[in-house]
């Protein structure tokens, strides 16, 4: 992994994962998915302790408790990200999925908790392996 980026006081993270092979995985209640070979963004969120669901995230081996830690095994994570709650995940996962081009590839993915489509999404735009400058967007654009 390159790098983790946090910042005090964000609620919210985005994890960049690349998938070098297009690849079928059970994914708890949502059964088999498949997967396409590319980057991926996940979006989540962590109301306190955001550190540690991080490191639970980057975690190779665990029980499997959300969608990603069925996904986790067959990624390499090149950077995480945190951003201040402003909006809420479901925002930042659209303003992701537009600046980058994204695609929702497994519906319902780490979204059981709210309506949104998906938090995870497969990046097309070319360029976008460093997602750093986005905290910046975010906060300038205030969702």
């Amino acid at each position: 992994m390159d790098s983790i980026n946090t910042n005090v006081g964000d609620q919210l993270y985005a994890i960049k994962m690349v998938l070098d092979r297009n690849i079928k995985i059970e994914v708890g209640r949502l059964g088999e998915c498949d997967f396409q070979k590319g980057s991926y963004i996940y979006i989540g969120s962590a109301k306190r302790n955001i550190g540690s669901r991080i490191n639970r995230h980057v975690t190779i081996e665990k029980v499997k408790r959300w969608h990603l830690d069925y996904f986790r095994p067959f990624v390499t994570i090149q950077h995480v990200i945190t951003f201040p709650v402003h909006g809420g995940e479901c925002q930042l996962k659209e303003f992701l999925q537009n600046e980058l081009l994204g695609e929702v590839v497994v519906p319902r993915f780490g979204s059981s908790d709210c309506k949104c489509d998906s938090h995870l999404i497969k990046v097309k735009r070319e360029g976008s392996e460093n997602i750093y400058h986005l905290r910046e967007m975010w906060l300038t654009n205030r969702h």
